[in-house]
């Protein structure tokens, strides 16, 4: 004889709630994705002297109104965004934990043929190539910039160098 455990209906119709919450929150993810694409690819690209105030896209020659320099690489760049994050935990368990984030967008200036113009970044989305680095990939320099920013010296320290046990960092720039 075969026993049905009645917590399995139970069981069954959670499951099937929690993965309806999600799809909905990847779906509606991927149609706000398709109409930000959608909406840039609408806005075609003008010509400074004629474009209008407000939203919209334009091409040329980008450079910050004052010195701005990425981490990592120190080219100049009018937006960038670090963030260092420490692996915690283990297993199943494991993750990634933000411990410093740094994040700059300044005025600038795009000129093309036509003219130039100031770009006011307010509130504004960057798509740009993301570098991710782990730690021990960041050359001396950048590193030193990296922890003068975050008020330390160290983020691994161990008196016999290279530490083992030490945690895990990865760093991210955009």
């Amino acid at each position: 004889m075969i026993r049905h455990d009645p917590n399995i209906r139970k069981t069954a119709v959670q499951v099937a709630i929690v993965a309806g919450i999600f799809g909905t929150m990847f779906f509606k993810d991927a149609i706000s994705r398709v109409l930000r694409i959608r909406k840039i690819q609408d806005t075609g690209g003008t010509k400074i002297s004629s474009t209008p105030m407000g939203f919209g896209e334009v091409q040329g020659f980008a450079w910050p109104s004052e010195p701005n320099r990425a981490y990592l690489n120190e080219h100049p760049c009018v937006f960038f965004h670090l963030v260092v994050e420490e692996e915690r935990g283990s297993g199943k368990n494991r993750k990634w934990v933000k411990i410093f984030e740094d994040r700059r967008e300044t005025l600038f200036f795009v000129a093309d043929e036509s003219g130039h113009a100031q770009i006011v970044p307010i509130g504004a989305e960057f798509n740009v190539k993301q570098e991710r680095l782990s730690w021990r990939q960041v050359a001396d320099e950048p590193r030193n910039r990296i922890l003068a920013a975050m008020g330390t010296s160290s983020l691994n320290s161990s008196i016999f160098g290279t530490n083992l046990f030490a945690p895990t960092y990865r760093v991210t720039e955009s």
